[in-house]
């Protein structure tokens, strides 16, 4: 037996006018000071037929540190509402907040899938302004352990909001790399989430959708940020694959960016969209996934005679991708030489630890995490 989760979606131009409707006694909007500082809370405010209080100190990243002060303010204030304004990492931080504040016996580094948490106090809104984690409809969380330069990915049906509120006015101002960034992530959510050890019938298509909506479009919102229809199909394949992932699994490329991440700090989509190609090489020595891959690619219009012909055709259509989103086809484009060097013991300690890499259907042990990386460093084809 399985759960489908999914929060209410409102979606569309003008979707953020719901928030008039929601009611509410107090509303801690949890965001970061680019939010404040682009009139965005601002508009949030204006909206809400409620008193709020910001909390802008969510950092790219975000730390345990930071979701605890969070923490403190709400329980200072009783706040009844959360709202999570952003990207990924405020939508994060407002689920780990509700989550601590609604069960506060709970440590945070113990929040885990099967940790019950009974909702009483209060109801979370989510409301992404960039086009790719797909935070605002999963019940996945992902902070740092800055004392241990690693990400520590976990979820919780209490993270999974009540509302999520997809409107592509948000994201219409999304500078190019971040558009890409983003849009590789999302990209690795609908792949990862169709491979999955995971998977089921309810999140192939969600999958196979967003991938075919990212292939098309991405590269159009990367190219002209005036292009309507590509912004708001993105906004929307963002959370569809959201979804899709969501009630599956993420897997290696998600696995090894969170490590990349963690340790360089490179963006989590361009960490997670580098690995992709390298990842799917490795996992498709599976015969499994070797035929799933395959019928993945066969959904997006690539037919071979062979589901090793067609699986090689995937990986370069997601490298014409890269290129066209100016997303380097590996590590060494980011990341120098003697940095990576000294770092790498880490990257692979990390990424094994990793909670997505139990789900994977060819599990890699230390030496070929190793190898994974330096592959991936180097551009070389995966051949173990």
């Amino acid at each position: 037996m399985a759960y489908f989760v999914s929060p209410q979606i409102i979606f569309g131009e003008e979707a953020l006018e719901e928030l008039s409707k929601i009611e509410g006694k107090h509303a801690l909007i949890v965001t970061d000071k680019f939010m404040v500082k682009f009139g965005y809370v601002k508009r949030v405010q204006e909206l809400l037929q409620m008193e709020s209080t910001v909390f802008d100190e969510v950092e790219p990243d975000p730390s345990y540190e930071t979701v605890m002060k969070g923490v403190e303010i709400i329980s200072k204030i009783q706040s009844d509402i959360i709202i999570g304004l952003g990207g990924g990492s405020p939508m994060d931080v407002a689920k780990t907040i509700r989550i601590l504040y609604e069960k506060p016996d709970l440590a945070i580094e113990d929040i885990a899938p099967m940790v019950e948490v009974e909702i009483k106090k209060t109801k979370l809104i989510l409301i992404p302004t960039t086009s790719g984690t797909g935070a605002e409809v999963t019940t996945a969380i992902v902070l740092t352990r800055k004392d241990e330069e690693r990400k520590a990915p976990t979820a919780n049906f209490a993270a999974m909001a009540d509302i999520a509120i997809i409107d592509p006015s948000l994201a219409k101002n999304m500078p190019p790399a971040l558009t890409a960034n983003t849009g590789m992530d999302a990209l690795c959510h609908s792949i990862d989430g169709y491979i999955s050890t995971l998977k089921n019938d309810f999140s192939d298509g969600l999958c196979i959708k967003a991938a075919e909506m990212i292939f098309e479009y991405l590269p159009r919102a990367y190219q002209n940020r005036e292009d309507k229809e590509a912004r708001e199909k993105m906004h929307i394949a963002a959370s569809i694959a959201g979804l899709g992932f969501g009630n599956s699994q993420a897997g290696l490329s998600h696995g090894m960016g969170h490590s990349l991440g963690a340790v360089f700090h490179l963006p989590h989509g361009k960490a997670c969209g580098i690995s992709l190609p390298y990842s799917l090489q490795y996992l498709d020595r599976e015969p499994e996934v070797m035929t799933l891959l395959a019928k993945f690619a066969y959904h997006l219009g690539i037919q071979k005679e062979t589901e090793e012909e067609s699986v090689k055709e995937l990986v370069e259509k997601i490298f014409d991708l890269m290129t066209a989103i100016d997303i380097p086809h590996f590590l060494k484009a980011e990341i120098s030489p003697e940095d990576f060097k000294s770092k790498l013991e880490k990257l692979v300690e990390n990424a094994i630890f990793d909670g997505t890499i139990v789900f994977l259907r060819r599990t890699p042990d230390t030496e070929e995490l190793k190898k994974l990386f330096e592959y991936a460093y180097e551009g070389k084809e995966i051949d173990f």
